[in-house]
Parts: C-alpha cells; sequence; structure tokens
C-alpha cells in the first residue's frame, strides 16, 4: 500500500509478481529486491524511485497489505517434519518459530536452507541464542527446505556456570570458549580445580582436574563433561 502526499497525492495498491517485479503507476518496472529482500529495504526502495520520478517534494508512506502465504518444507531433527505456510516475507526464524520445536539431537549450528538451483546456506544460531545477533535475515521462497541436521559433537557443562547445558561443539573448542558459551562462572565457582570426564578408547571413564587458569586453552572433544563445583562445598567438606 503505498501514498503519495506534498507535491504529488496519490494512493496505490500493487502487488509484488512472483518474479520480483513491481508494476508501477508512471515510473515503470521495479525490482522488489533491488536494495534487498527485507520489507525495511523495499520502502527505501521505493521512496527512492518516487523522489527520482516526481521529485524531492513527494512525501512517501509504504505499508504492508495483504501477504500471500508460500509453502516451506521442515526436514531433519524437527519433532514434526513436513510442510507449513508462512508469509511470503518471513525468515528462517519464523520457520523455527512455526515449527513445533527440535528433538534433543537436532543441531543448532549447522541450520541449511536448501533452495532449488542454488547452493545450499548454513547458518550458526549460537550468535543468536548467545549475543542477539540473528545471522538469517534474507526472505524465504515458495518450495525452500529448512534442514535440521543431527548433533555431530558436543559436551555437557554442569555445575557453578551461567547456563549448564549440553552445548554444540565448533571450530573453537577450547575450554575458556566452552565457559564463556555457557554464561561464565558464577561467584561461588571453584575454578582451581574443575572436573573433566572423559571416556577412553575402551569406554573407560577417566577423571582429570583442570586447573582453569593453566589449563583455558585446553581442547575439549565429543563427548566430554565438564563440572564447576562450588567453593561453598569446599568449605562445607573441610
Amino acid at each position: 500500500e503505498i501514498q503519495l502526499f506534498g507535491k504529488k497525492n496519490a494512493g496505490y495498491t500493487i502487488k509484488i509478481g512472483r518474479n520480483g517485479i513491481i508494476q508501477f503507476p508512471q515510473i515503470g518496472p521495479i525490482n522488489a529486491f533491488e536494495m534487498g529482500s527485507s520489507f525495511e529495504n523495499l520502502k527505501n526502495l521505493l521512496k527512492q524511485k518516487t523522489q527520482e520520478a516526481f521529485g524531492e517534494g513527494v512525501q512517501v508512506s509504504v505499508t504492508m497489505g495483504e501477504v500471500r502465504l508460500i509453502k516451506i518444507f521442515l526436514a531433519g531433527e524437527f519433532l514434526e517434519p513436513g510442510v507449513i505456510f508462512l508469509p511470503a516475507t518471513s525468515t528462517i526464524i519464523d520457520a523455527l518459530m512455526k515449527s513445533q520445536g527440535i528433538n534433543d539431537y537436532g543441531s543448532l549450528r549447522n541450520v541449511t536452507l536448501k533452495r532449488k538451483s542454488k547452493p545450499d546456506l548454513r547458518y550458526d544460531f549460537y550468535d543468536l541464542l548467545l549475543q542477539g545477533e540473528n545471522p538469517a535475515v534474507e526472505s524465504l521462497f515458495e518450495g525452500d527446505v529448512v534442514f535440521l541436521p543431527k548433533v555431530e559433537k558436543r559436551i555437557l557443562v554442569k555445575g557453578e556456570v551461567g547456563r549448564p547445558a549440553f552445548y554444540e561443539l565448533d571450530e573453537s573448542n577450547s575450554l575458556v570458549d566452552i565457559i564463556n558459551i555457557a554464561g561464565g562462572f558464577t561467584s561461588q565457582a571453584f575454578i582451581k580445580e574443575i572436573r573433566l570426564f572423559r571416556k577412553d578408547k575402551f569406554g573407560n571413564k577417566l577423571l582429570k582436574i583442570l586447573p582453569y587458569e593453566l589449563n583455558k586453552d585446553f581442547e575439549l572433544i565429543n563427548g566430554d563433561t565438564i563440572e564447576v563445583g562450588s567453593d561453598t562445598q569446599l568449605v562445607k567438606t573441610a
């Protein structure tokens, strides 16, 4: 919905074609995705085109009218994989929110967008969960597949950290990296004796004590468990 006012007064209801083209009266065809795929990009594009055509004295208001639904496929480690319908301006985040959730083995570090005749795009959503930075802002297209693979490597962090939980490993898996991902230490953490539980190649459990300041660069591997004890427990034991 486009409203012009000021030097020129007019109102238009214009549909974006399936090819992404807008037929704007007195201006001509405009590629809706010329400046990007977000609605904000589209508003800026239309304001620019109308001012180029009618002059700086024309003010432009652009709002969203009726949005068509597109069919998206959810595949992989979703609780309910299958077809969902979303507004045409939706992103992968919208698809994840519309799903019924993911199972215990779904990877959030390798969420994959599969699009016909295009290379796969992979997104790491730990940046969103831990820092609020969304890596996938582009709009989905009809027939896109959002694939959630299985976690390949993960560890368990327990005890006195901000967010005890299972965490998926990436390229950087040092002790300091994992502690940071887990929200850092609590005020009661006893960091001089972090316990590492690891299975050897025969399946036997090994216990290693890691003084934190001396082992920040210690590399963790799939299946490890890190436990951070409490200094209050130490006092009670003593």
